[in-house]
């Protein structure tokens, strides 16, 4: 009888935004060539604090395809740039897990197509999937939040949140970054919460107040303002009508 597989403990610690781009054409890919990926865009959000962590890239050098001009106009990635600093996606994915602990945390992506494309291109190239199971599509959560009839990209979502997109978009390093601000701007609401933690500001005050309250009680402290308002002295004889 085969021994189970112990089941991997997820590390509520911190949340992986992950954004991916591929090779691509404006028509059909050319003889023998199909969808690589060439780079991983990674973020991170602390799972307590809700603030953004990492900002991150991975450049991939694609095994089957080559960088078309209509990929370099899309994502700013070039044959060059794959070429020098390029690694295998046996590489990338042994960074994934050993450097970001990927088959350990949760990780999102803005839609389906990253979490099937991973899948699709280490099952390809006989690869362990360097995620865990635990992954979550925002672009559909996202109109749920907001009551939308549909489905936004990325950009759509900052403009409805009144935010600007940062970096340069279809690349994944920064598309992966404001997928982070994204979550966090969702969050927001939330962290007033003790459950999910407060803001810093908010827990300043309250410990400032607390520490008052525990060294004077409120007669001394309404003796002090008075005598403070009613003092008088020769260069000011009467400061309470200043």
């Amino acid at each position: 009888m085969a021994k189970r597989k112990k089941k991997r403990k997820l590390k509520r610690d911190l949340i992986l935004l992950i954004d991916l781009e591929a090779t691509c054409w404006d028509r059909k890919p050319p003889a023998g060539m199909y969808n690589e990926i060439i780079e991983i865009g990674i973020s991170a959000l602390d799972y307590r604090t809700k603030e953004i962590k990492l900002k991150d890239t991975i450049i991939v050098k694609p095994q089957f395809s080559e960088i078309s001009e209509y990929c370099t106009n899309l994502t700013s990635i070039t044959q060059e740039m794959v070429d020098e600093k390029g690694v295998t996606l046996a590489e990338a994915c042994k960074i994934l897990e050993d450097t970001y602990k990927s088959k350990d945390r949760i990780w999102a992506s803005w839609g389906e197509y990253d979490n099937n494309q991973i899948k699709r291109e280490c099952k390809h190239k006989k690869i362990e999937n360097p995620f865990g199971r635990t992954h979550i599509n925002m672009k559909p959560l996202f109109s749920f939040a907001y009551g939308l009839h549909t489905d936004y990209g990325v950009g759509e979502a900052l403009e409805h949140l009144g935010m600007e997109f940062e970096g340069n978009a279809h690349r994944g390093v920064d598309d992966a970054y404001n997928i982070a601000r994204i979550l966090k701007k969702v969050f927001i609401p939330l962290m007033v919460n003790p459950k999910y933690g407060r803001k810093e500001e908010k827990m300043e005050h309250e410990v400032l107040s607390a520490k008052i309250d525990s060294t004077y009680n409120k007669v001394d402290l309404d003796n002090n303002v008075a005598r403070i308002i009613n003092k008088s002295t020769p260069e000011n004889p009467d400061k309470s009508h200043r």
